[in-house]
């Protein structure tokens, strides 16, 4: 067993974390104070996560 007690320097992102954010990732990127769709989108997102 492995026991890491640096988490200010680093810490493991939660695979819950990675799983939630693979879309944004990997498809949906862009400006969120863009007019077009994707960035009207991912505004909504953001606000959302908020």
């Amino acid at each position: 067993m492995n026991i890491y007690f640096d988490n200010a320097a680093s810490t493991k992102t939660d695979t819950r974390v990675v799983e939630a954010m693979m879309p944004f990732l990997t498809g949906h990127y862009g400006n969120p104070s863009s007019i077009h769709k994707e960035g009207k989108y991912l505004k909504v997102i953001i606000e959302e996560a908020r």
